[in-house]
């Protein structure tokens, strides 16, 4: 997620001010968005529902869409992915048997 802070960011104990553009995660850049210090530049062009587990995880990995996902929805091919373990492995798994 692209973001542009509207506001100097130094009250909420970032040292990001007013114009400056950053690429951060999902997560990070909403907790910015709602506490009005930025606005969203690009809008993420992922198709993966908000509440997958380790969505964030995943699309910094370049796995954008279901069916991405599905390709590579194996213990082992999940684990491959830095910052999955296997206990998000199987929550992941079990969120796609649903």
């Amino acid at each position: 997620m692209k973001i542009k802070f509207t506001k100097i960011a130094v009250p909420i104990g970032y040292a990001y001010g007013a114009d400056t553009e950053l690429e951060c995660n999902s997560a990070t850049g909403k907790e910015f968005i709602e506490l009005g210090y930025a606005i969203e530049l690009e809008s993420n062009s992922s198709n993966l529902p908000e509440d997958l587990p380790a969505r964030d995880v995943l699309i910094d990995a370049g796995i954008e869409s279901m069916e991405a996902l599905k390709e590579i929805a194996t213990p082992e091919g999940l684990i491959a992915i830095k910052g999955i373990g296997k206990k998000l492995a199987e929550s992941i798994i079990n969120y796609l048997a649903e």
